[in-house]
C-alpha cells in the first residue's frame, strides 16, 4: 500500500503487484560496502554494537530490477517535486538480526 496523508486527501491508494508491473521496470547495478566491515575487530573496543561480526569481505554486487520509489510518489501519487526537496523515504523490512 502507498499512503498519503495531508489537509486536503487522507486516501491511500492501493496498489497490486499486477498494477506496479504495469508501470514498468528500472535496473540498476550496484555495489554495496557493508558499515559493519570488519565490525569483528571492533568488537574488543564497542561490544554492544549489534550486528554480525564481519571480518574481512562484507562487499557485496546486486542488480535491483523494479520500479523506482520517487517514481511511484510522483507518477502514482501525484506528488510534485517541490514536495519531495528535503524529505526523506523511510522504509521498514522483516529482516531479522541474527
Amino acid at each position: 500500500m502507498v499512503g498519503r496523508t495531508d489537509e486536503a486527501e487522507e486516501e491511500a491508494k492501493v496498489l497490486t503487484f499486477e498494477d506496479v508491473k504495469k508501470l514498468g521496470k528500472d535496473e540498476v547495478t550496484a555495489y554495496i560496502a557493508c558499515g559493519g566491515n570488519k565490525r569483528k575487530y571492533l568488537a574488543a573496543v564497542y561490544p554492544h554494537i549489534k550486528g554480525l561480526r564481519w571480518s574481512i569481505g562484507a562487499i557485496g554486487n546486486a542488480k535491483y530490477e523494479g520500479i523506482y520509489a520517487r517514481k511511484l510518489l510522483l507518477e502514482v501519487m501525484g506528488l510534485k517535486e517541490e514536495e519531495l526537496k528535503g524529505k526523506h523515504l523511510v522504509a521498514v523490512s522483516t529482516d531479522a538480526d541474527f
